[in-house]
């Protein structure tokens, strides 16, 4: 077994070299380097590698700089391998979650650490998480692309149901109560038509179905960064208007053996009013399942328009530094090859090309497109009432059930009446405020006040 052993991680670590090539000595600076990226990113493969080639053949070539850019498919089998051997990249993604271990293993190197680094970060202003991009004070990853979340429609339902503004042209709802009125007003079971699909088989259908879209409506996303406490209180109007959804009949039958691809592809063919939905369908209503209908992009339905919050976005992060690198490359050439990575020119054309939406709003109003992506740049419009929520205390709810798992099992089941749903929503913030208090006492050295964040109250206002 032993030698069986060895064997496995002899192989590793002979296709890591076989990737990454032997470790270089510092170069001079009329010596050409190659700076090699790693990604897992496919879905733009074609339009950097692209990119790479003009860079290299031009701004590389009089730098003496040469990209290697690699998109792997087996990326988080090799990586930590080829870092723990020091044979890693000189750039490449966090995977997992795990900015912390990369940190403080010493894989990668703080970007304020670097030249021209603090003037790259501030253009970040507002998008950087802790843990997620920052940690213990330091910034050592950023994003280079958003995701933007809402509520896609079918317009031609609503135009037909008469459910128009002024000019005819189809309206989504703007509220929680005109949401159960358009999906009760498009529901026709005789005709397979319902105003709205739920995938409740999907894994992250309480994120992406409750908890985010609720977002509109509230400062919390679960946690409550103002008070630093979790409060689950915040879902009840969501959770109420669902549910008074389903009652009516108004959603798909059968959610609970629905996943994700299914209610995707159920939308694109018609009959179906609405679905709750992000950025990256723009592709999947585009090409994995063309849209036979014409739909559009909407923010997200409120309870209280007077008092609209900004809905939940992510601020993707794209690629950190390996810190071996910075003496193997040199600081300068590094950041030479990072800055362009996250140029406002790469993040305006990947925009341009219904790639990837752009961190900065500025970029989309800044680059107008044709009328065919007209629904990419609906996605793209929904920056102006996004931001991104501020990290969550973590916490340790080992044994207990989840938020989720109440969600499904005490909720969405019918088992408790929708009277009663503010009752289960303060369990759930029991357990995660009690989930809060372990963490605390596993970790004592955290300090969780950095995680609280007065002044969400206003900024979280539209």
């Amino acid at each position: 077994m032993m030698k069986r052993a060895f064997v496995l991680c002899l192989a590793v670590l002979i296709a890591v070299s076989a990737l990454t090539g032997c470790a270089e000595t510092a170069a001079t600076s009329d010596e050409t380097v190659t700076v090699t990226v790693w990604t897992n990113n496919y879905h733009d493969k074609s339009f950097v590698m692209e990119k790479v080639n003009e860079w290299n053949s031009t701004v590389g070539k009089d730098k003496k700089i040469r990209i290697d850019y690699q998109v792997k498919d087996d990326i988080e089998k090799v990586l930590e391998v080829a870092l723990i051997s020091g044979q890693g990249p000189d750039m490449f993604p966090i995977l997992g979650g795990s900015l912390e271990k990369y940190a403080t293993e010493g894989w990668i190197e703080a970007i304020e650490d670097l030249p021209g680094g603090r003037e790259l970060i501030g253009r970040f202003g507002g998008m950087l998480s802790y843990n997620k991009h920052i940690y213990d004070g330091k910034t050592y990853i950023l994003p280079n692309s958003s995701t933007t979340y809402g509520l896609v429609y079918n317009k031609d339902m609503f135009a037909a149901a008469g459910l128009v503004d002024e000019e005819g042209e189809a309206k989504p709802p703007a509220t929680l109560e005109e949401l159960r009125e358009c999906a009760r007003i498009l529901t026709d079971p005789d005709k397979n038509e319902y105003g709205i699909i739920f995938p409740a088989k999907y894994g992250d259908w309480f994120s992406d179905d409750v908890m985010k879209p609720a977002t509109g409506s509230t400062r919390c996303f679960g946690y409550d960064p103002v008070t630093g406490r979790y409060d689950y209180g915040s879902l009840v109007d969501m959770m109420t208007t669902l549910m008074e959804i389903k009652a009516d009949g108004s959603c798909v039958p059968g959610a609970d053996s629905l996943d994700n691809d299914p209610a995707r592809s159920r939308f694109a063919d018609g009959g179906i009013g609405m679905y709750f939905s992000a950025s990256y369908d723009y592709s999947v209503f585009t090409t994995q399942f063309p849209a036979k209908i014409h739909w559009g992009v909407a923010p997200y339905p409120v309870s209280d328009p007077a008092d609209a919050r900004k809905q939940y976005t992510a601020y993707n992060r794209y690629i950190a530094i390996n810190k071996a690198s910075v003496e193997k490359i040199g600081a300068a050439r590094l950041m030479e090859v990072y800055r362009w990575f996250y140029s406002e020119e790469m993040m305006a054309e990947a925009y341009v090309e219904g790639i990837n939406l752009p961190t900065d709003k500025a970029l989309v109003t800044d680059n107008p497109m044709d009328k065919d992506k007209i629904q990419w740049q609906e996605y793209a419009a929904l920056l102006e009432v996004s931001a991104a929520t501020p990290m969550q205390q973590p916490y340790d709810i080992t044994g207990l059930r989840t938020p989720a798992e109440i969600w499904e099992e005490d909720i969405w089941s019918g088992k408790t009446a929708i009277a009663d749903i503010p009752k289960v929503c303060d369990e759930m913030s029991e357990i995660m405020n009690e989930g809060v208090r372990r963490y605390q006492e596993l970790h004592p050295e955290f300090d969780p006040s950095q995680l609280i964040v007065p002044e969400w109250e206003e900024t979280s206002k539209r």
